[in-house]
């Protein structure tokens, strides 16, 4: 009895354990079916990537991205065939025209080279797709210039370079950046650089056979293409020769000979002849250093002779070591040079014998009745004399006699005579290469128009009141006379 009950209760057990294996079974089965739903979608997602992958993958296999420019043609999702006959269209019969800055170009097909096949753009353009990358290139932002037209270079430089060349002959050149002085800031500033019209032919040149290249049929161009300044306002360079020029006019330099300061420039003394050198390093206007020098006096202690030799101070040379002493930033003295003027004479033997006046020192002394000109030393040598012609008696221009004084010295100069007749112009209008005024506009000059000096011919025939001078006479004078120079016309 005991074995059947046991035998009942181990079949109802079995019959629970398969009733809860059923159970089991069909919950697995419904978290199977759940699962394959929910994953539903995404496989279907795949399937359609894939599937777009691959039509894309063959469609651009025969067709351009978007984006894809061949010459100046679009060539977005075309087909080979439709670009080749769209390049061939643009390339019967092709023109360009170039304006812009002044310049007017037009260039033909065959002027500008242009020589291409359609269908082998349109290859070359395909060659370059790469259709298993479509999904990353077809929509990237951005141009892709896969082929130019074809064009000869050469050709074209040739055209642009006849046609700047004619434009260019009446244009303006760019003006460097420099700098100049304020007369009110007493400083120096920058002076800015100024374009010009000129073109560059090589600029030129780039843009239009780029333009073709790209199958423009017009090309407009900007000021890019005119010839550029080479320094400009805000260039480093610029702005530190500003710096340096405006600290070198506070920068004590004395002037000095055989050891002795006999000068130093002030800041007021050199914003008169400071200038600027191309490559914007400062300059010293040699001729108007020298005349300040001059206007100083300061040659009184430097100058001197040896009977043979007149040494004069050297303001040009003087001028030149200033202006190393300048650039340089030292404060150093500088050494005043002299130069050796030998002395000159264009007088024959039996002129009057010399007639030195010692209580003028050193003085020209202008001889009337004997048309001759001497300049004493302060010892009383001689150190230049010659011929001269001085004013027309017969006309009433005689030069005054009296005693007087250089008060500027000028080269290439114009001398305009006063209008006495009446008829509204200049009496007379010479040019002269050396200049000396004493007595208003009464000086000493060189004539180029006179052939002969000296003797009587001055009563008819004489200037207009000045002191005509030989012109090797004037040259020597002139290197020798100094601003202040006293001055006695004797009658």
């Amino acid at each position: 009895m005991e074995r059947h009950e046991d035998a009942a209760k181990t079949a109802e057990r079995v019959e629970e354990d398969s009733a809860l294996d059923r159970v089991r079974a069909k919950r697995r089965t419904r978290r199977r079916k759940r699962a394959i739903r929910r994953s539903m979608p995404a496989i279907v997602l795949c399937v359609l990537l894939v599937t777009a992958y691959f039509v894309g993958y063959w469609y651009f296999k025969g067709h351009y991205y978007p984006g894809t420019v061949v010459g100046s043609v679009d060539a977005s999702l075309m087909q080979k065939d439709d670009l080749a006959r769209a390049i061939d269209d643009v390339v019967d019969g092709y023109a360009i025209a170039v304006s812009g800055e002044g310049l007017e170009l037009s260039l033909t097909a065959d002027q500008a080279g242009v020589s291409a096949s359609g269908a082998q753009m349109a290859q070359d353009a395909l060659s370059h797709m790469r259709p298993s990358r479509w999904p990353l290139e077809a929509f990237a932002p951005h141009k892709n210039d896969l082929a130019a037209l074809p064009h000869d270079e050469e050709r074209i430089a040739k055209a642009v370079a006849e046609s700047v060349a004619k434009h260019n002959e009446g244009g303006k050149a760019p003006v460097n950046a420099t700098m100049k002085f304020n007369g009110e800031s007493a400083l120096f500033e920058v002076v800015p650089e100024v374009p010009g019209t000129l073109l560059d032919e090589q600029r030129v040149g780039d843009a239009v056979s780029d333009a073709v290249g790209k199958g423009q049929e017009q090309v407009a161009l900007d000021e890019t293409v005119l010839v550029q300044p080479q320094i400009t306002a805000s260039d480093s360079k610029t702005q530190d020769a500003v710096k340096r020029a405006n600290e070198a006019l506070d920068r004590a330099i004395p002037l000095q000979y055989e050891g002795v300061t006999l000068l130093t420039p002030k800041h007021a003394d050199m914003v008169d002849w400071l200038g600027v050198n191309d490559d914007l390093t400062i300059k010293v206007r040699k001729g108007l250093f020298a005349l300040w020098v001059d206007q100083t006096g300061i040659w009184s202690s430097v100058d001197h002779n040896d009977q043979r030799n007149d040494y004069v101070l050297d303001g040009r040379a003087l001028a030149g070591l200033f202006e190393q002493a300048l650039n340089s930033g030292t404060t150093d003295p500088v050494a005043i040079p002299t130069t050796a003027v030998e002395k000159y004479s264009d007088l024959e033997a039996g002129s009057p014998e010399p007639a030195w006046d010692a209580s003028l020192g050193r003085y020209l002394d202008v001889d009337i009745p004997h048309q001759m000109a001497r300049l004493y030393s302060a010892k009383g040598d001689v150190l230049w004399e010659s011929k001269v012609t001085t004013g027309n008696v017969a006309r009433g221009d005689a030069t005054p006699p009296g005693t007087f004084a250089i008060f500027d010295k000028k080269t290439d100069f114009v001398l305009l005579g006063d209008d006495k007749d009446g008829d509204g112009e200049y009496d007379y209008n010479f040019h002269v290469d050396y200049w000396m005024p004493f007595n208003e506009g009464i000086g000493l000059h060189d004539a180029s128009w006179r052939s002969e000096y000296g003797g009587d011919h001055y009563l008819e025939e004489g200037s207009g009141g000045c002191v005509n001078l030989p012109k090797p006479a004037a040259v020597a004078l002139f290197s020798m006379i100094h601003i202040g120079d006293t001055v006695v016309v004797r009658g």
